[in-house]
Order: C-alpha cells, then sequence, then structure tokens
C-alpha cells in the first residue's frame, strides 16, 4: 500500500461515501451517495486528525445533509484515504 505523503498543515482532498442512517442494530450501511472532503492535518500518528475545510456533495438523495461539517474535526485511517483517492492540495 502507497502512503500518503503529507505533513502537519497540509491540506488533503479525498472522496468518501455517503451512507444511509442505520436502519439494524448491526450490519452494513448502505452507500446511498459520494461527497469530497477538504481537510487540513492536525496530526499524524496511526489515524490522521483533520480539521474539515469544505464539504462538497457528489451525488445524494434530495434534502441529504451531511453530518461532517466546516470547521468541524475527524479522525481517518490512511487506508480510507488511500481508498478515496486521496491528493495534496496546494495551502
Amino acid at each position: 500500500m502507497a502512503l500518503i505523503s503529507c505533513s502537519v498543515g497540509d491540506v488533503l482532498r479525498w472522496t468518501e461515501p455517503v451512507l444511509a442512517p442505520p436502519t439494524q442494530k448491526r450490519g452494513k450501511r448502505e452507500q446511498i451517495g459520494a461527497q469530497i472532503v477538504t481537510a487540513k492535518v492536525l496530526t499524524r500518528a496511526e489515524v490522521l486528525e483533520l480539521q474539515v475545510i469544505n464539504i462538497e456533495i457528489l451525488s445524494a438523495p434530495e434534502g441529504f445533509e451531511t453530518n461532517i461539517k466546516p470547521a468541524d474535526t475527524i479522525r481517518r485511517r490512511e487506508a480510507s484515504l488511500i481508498a478515496g483517492e486521496c491528493s495534496v492540495q496546494a495551502a
């Protein structure tokens, strides 16, 4: 697996799925769309801590509201970012 060459302060952009609200206690949630997340790296360890700059909904049902908002702090594994075709943006 290729590693993301980024450091603290870099701005990353990746695609991630939009998931339906859970319908059962357990089990996989259904993917109902996709969104592009742009975020700044706050800490880099096994899990990256990121501050969201922008969310762009690519596809989702009418009236969908994402749980992530700009200025939120989120955590993502590097593997998740690689799967979403992560790229480092010019700051």
